[in-house]
């Protein structure tokens, strides 16, 4: 339980993060706005890594979040390939951009509105779905997902569970991700973590402390289906989350490593 001095403590932190990211990302958004759109694809993805450090330089220096990877030489370097992984909370898009760039997420089409960064969300090719038709946000998915893959040659990152979820929770795994990658034919990396401890979805106020970053060894999409695919994700990704207590894990959660 905090203290109510802890908490206060915490809270000014978090507000002097979001004071600070809302006015480094304007000033970054409004020379990208203006400058971005001169460049070629990978460039422009470049350029974009730099608003996700600047997220993360004031999650680490305000908030006092570090990280930790583990299996970072996982990463195929060669080829393009599909990313599954853990989501919940917002830190992991900002660390995920710029650990995968140039990458292509999937995203909300009503991020695209947003003056500065809608503009320049767009310039990087991300996947922009309609929640509010799901079978449409599939298509979309494959679709642009395959251009992604077999024509910009770059990564798909998809956070199978759709949505933000809890510690010690789980959201039932879709199987579009994998799809997509047995219908490119590449292969599939999982990314677990647990930023959820100190990045809470849906708080105010930011936890100290480290987060554990997990990445698999890149697994073939080649003779197996989706739903196989899915559960060898899901598996694994629950398996690699590092909860900080006996207390946070599932009851039915496989911890063999």
């Amino acid at each position: 339980m905090l203290s109510s001095l802890n908490h206060l403590q915490l809270s000014v932190r978090a507000g002097l993060f979001y004071a600070s990211y809302a006015l480094l990302s304007l000033v970054y958004f409004i020379f990208a706005a203006l400058f971005i759109s001169f460049f070629d694809f990978h460039i422009r993805c470049a350029l974009m890594i730099y608003w996700s450090k600047i997220c993360l330089f004031c999650t680490r220096y305000l908030c006092g979040i570090r990280y930790n990877v583990t299996g970072l030489e996982n990463l195929p370097k060669d080829q393009p390939y599909v990313v599954l992984s853990k989501h919940q909370s917002q830190w992991e898009t900002y660390f995920l951009m710029q650990l995968l760039s140039p990458v292509s997420i999937i995203c909300k089409k009503e991020l695209l509105k947003i003056p500065g960064f809608g503009y320049c969300l767009s310039l990087i090719k991300p996947i922009a779905i309609d929640r509010s038709q799901p079978r449409q946000a599939l298509k979309d998915i494959q679709n642009i997902g395959f251009e992604r893959l077999t024509i910009d040659k770059v990564p798909v990152l998809v956070f199978p569970e759709g949505t933000r979820t809890d510690i010690g929770k789980t959201n039932k795994y879709a199987r579009g991700g994998a799809a997509l990658a047995i219908k490119a034919g590449v292969p599939v990396v999982f990314i677990s973590h647990n930023a959820g401890y100190c990045w809470p979805s849906g708080q105010f106020i930011k936890y100290p402390g480290m987060i554990d970053i997990f990445i698999s060894k890149p697994v073939s999409s080649e003779n197996i289906t989706a739903l196989e695919l899915t559960n060898k994700a899901e598996q694994w990704i629950e398996s690699h989350v590092a909860y900080h207590s006996e207390a946070d894990k599932p009851v039915s959660l496989n911890t063999a490593t």
